[in-house]
């Protein structure tokens, strides 16, 4: 063991009864707070020891669902502009080309308004996130 640090084992325990409510409370702030176990917690709050608390920034959580399903659809747009591409590439006959090509122009614009979305997004929610800053 270390010689600057503290003896850290805890021998004496404690039991406490807690009516439901009283323990739903605990748990809850124990939910909301850094903390793993409720013994670390419960001790912080007996010894009156600053206790963390996690805050959501839903703007965030927000954003962050939105732009998974909007990264799914670009995927899937820009894998059928591939194939879309690889087959127009692989034409010879003018007005296949001229069907294909109108296709491929069609999933381009598909995929600028996807990429505009994004960004409209972006510049919606960034200001709440640089307001603590």
């Amino acid at each position: 063991m270390d010689n600057n640090t503290t003896d850290t084992n805890r021998t004496r325990r404690i039991t406490i009864r807690l009516t439901e409510q009283e323990y739903l409370k605990l748990v809850d702030g124990l939910r909301h707070s850094i903390d793993r176990k409720l013994s670390d917690y419960a001790r912080k709050l007996l010894l009156g020891k600053p206790v963390k608390i996690l805050t959501r920034n839903k703007s965030l959580d927000i954003f962050t669902e939105e732009m998974a399903h909007l990264r799914k659809e670009m995927n899937a747009l820009g894998n059928n502009f591939n194939q879309v591409v690889r087959r127009l590439n692989s034409i010879r006959e003018l007005p296949q080309q001229q069907f294909w090509l109108r296709v491929a122009q069609d999933m381009q614009q598909q995929l600028l308004e996807k990429t505009e979305t994004i960004q409209s997004k972006i510049i919606e929610l960034s200001p709440s996130w640089y307001q603590n800053s």
